[in-house]
């Protein structure tokens, strides 16, 4: 089994509406995110062209006009879905990504959100759900 790991900072803001008014989430506020994209596959299964789709799509994730950098990820989310915590954008991130490898490896990729609050979330595809 190889692994690949890449990291990306970035900066984004939301809210969450359907807290308390009195509450200081349900205002637009800020956090730092780690995001961690980690794909674990059968070595002879991956080439070198996947390994760099990861680390493009780990890049794209920090650049200013990149999908999340200083967005406030409520745009991201349908109007039905007023949720915007970590472990929704951890789906979010896991499916931005997967939609950018190759068919079926997004099965073998973890996506791990840390929030600069503390708070951690991880999403997984369904080969490493299975095997954990």
């Amino acid at each position: 089994m190889l692994t690949i790991s890449h990291t990306a900072e970035v900066a984004v803001y939301h809210c969450l509406p359907l807290m308390p008014r009195w509450h200081w989430e349900s205002r637009a506020h800020g956090h730092d995110v780690t995001i961690t994209l980690e794909l674990a596959v059968p070595e002879q299964e991956i080439g070198d062209e996947d390994t760099t789709e990861l680390r493009i799509a780990a890049g794209l994730l920090e650049e200013f006009d990149g999908p999340l950098y200083l967005k406030d990820v409520g745009s991201l989310v349908e109007p039905s879905e007023p949720r915007t915590d970590e472990q929704w954008l951890a789906r979010w991130v896991h499916e931005w990504t997967s939609a950018r490898l190759r068919s079926g490896l997004g099965d073998h990729l973890k996506v791990t959100v840390s929030f600069s609050n503390g708070n951690t979330k991880v999403h997984r595809g369904a080969a490493v759900e299975a095997a954990a």
